[in-house]
């Protein structure tokens, strides 16, 4: 009997025991979830806030370097001066850098053709007008545009001329986004087009002084005059060879710039004269039309050479260094008189012949013009 009373005693006990520690454990159990249902959410929440002001502080303080930095690495990797073993790009392009400020009244640019085509030299040696060509093979409309603005920041110039053959580059639209894309970046936040000067600077030149100095005595032209005839001395204008070229269609990469570029200058108060120059590729009347129409649509002077021949009377067979695809140094001679009548009669440009300083300069790099002429002629013959 008293075994099973122990027995039954224990059983109570352990009942007892168990309900007890099913009533605690229920009790913590209630509590846990108290603490987490409550207390805990408001931790989490700051927990977050705490990560992601964190993350923004990161980034302020990166992009805070970031805006302190690029203006100190574009200052060391730009070039000291205006010349290819400076860094520069295009340097008979970027001879005005070297010019005096103020003193250049006719800008003239383009692609190979403007620096083919024109003669700042013999403009002055005519009317003491003077003029730059800023021209570069193959340019981008973007490209032109960043010129004239970097021309702007030493120069006033009255007028601008712009040959249009930059409108008709053989480029598909996709080739001609990325190439514009690409080159806006360059323009824009200049140490991705001067980055590779490392390779070329010492370690002196990354802080020194920029001034340049270099200067072009043809004044952006490339003086050249050698002859490769056409076959016959006129050039009409459908007698454009590539098919690509000549469609008349204006891509919508260079017609945002092109307006740009008129915007520019109507913004500073400059006169634009559109020029064109034909030659045996991009020559054609759908290519005329197109300018023309532009032109007219935004009230801007068109000369066109291909459609008005007797304005330059152009001997394809003597004036073309290249089978008339560009014009050689005596071509070059008969359009810039044209033009500098042109712009004589229709805007008010000084004759700086009557500045002694000037006149002096540019008196010597006209002699040098022809000297260099004369040079060329005699190697050729040789």
């Amino acid at each position: 009997m008293k075994n099973k009373d122990s027995e039954n005693i224990n059983k109570a006990e352990e009942k007892n025991i168990s309900e007890e520690t099913k009533k605690e454990t229920d009790e913590m159990n209630e509590n846990d979830e108290g603490l987490s249902g409550t207390e805990n959410k408001p931790e989490k929440k700051r927990s977050k806030a705490f990560v992601y002001a964190g993350k923004f502080f990161r980034g302020l303080c990166f992009f805070l370097i970031l805006a302190l930095l690029l203006p100190i690495l574009t200052y060391m990797f730009h070039p000291k001066n205006n010349t290819v073993e400076d860094g520069m790009k295009d340097q008979n392009a970027h001879g005005f850098y070297a010019e005096p400020a103020n003193t250049i009244d006719t800008v003239i640019i383009g692609n190979s053709e403007a620096y083919s085509s024109f003669s700042p030299l013999e403009m002055w040696h005519s009317h003491g007008m003077t003029s730059y060509v800023s021209a570069q093979g193959a340019i981008l409309m973007s490209e032109a545009y960043y010129i004239l603005k970097e021309i702007l920041k030493n120069q006033t110039p009255s007028v601008v001329v712009f040959e249009t053959d930059v409108l008709f580059p053989l480029k598909s639209d996709d080739t001609l986004r990325d190439r514009t894309l690409n080159n806006v970046m360059e323009n824009e936040m200049p140490l991705f087009k001067y980055h590779d000067n490392w390779k070329i600077f010492k370690m002196g030149q990354f802080f020194a002084p920029i001034k340049y100095t270099w200067q072009s005595f043809s004044r952006g032209q490339m003086v050249d005059p050698s002859t490769v005839p056409l076959e016959t001395p006129e050039l009409r204008l459908e007698d454009g060879k590539n098919e690509e070229y000549k469609n008349g269609v204006i891509s919508p990469y260079i017609m945002m710039y092109l307006n740009k570029f008129v915007d520019l200058c109507r913004e500073k108060n400059i006169e634009l004269i559109l020029v064109t120059i034909p030659n045996t590729l991009t020559s054609s009347k759908e290519n005329h039309e197109a300018v023309h129409k532009y032109a007219e649509e935004k009230h801007i002077p068109h000369i066109d050479f291909g459609t008005h021949p007797e304005y330059a009377n152009i001997d394809w067979t003597m004036d073309t260094r290249d089978g008339g695809v560009h014009l050689n140094t005596f071509g070059a001679k008969k359009i810039s008189d044209y033009l500098g009548n042109y712009i004589k009669d229709h805007y008010d440009i000084p004759d700086r012949r009557n500045n002694k300083v000037l006149a002096k300069r540019w008196n010597n790099d006209y002699k040098k013009y022809q000297g260099y002429i004369r040079y060329k002629l005699k190697a050729l013959e040789e």
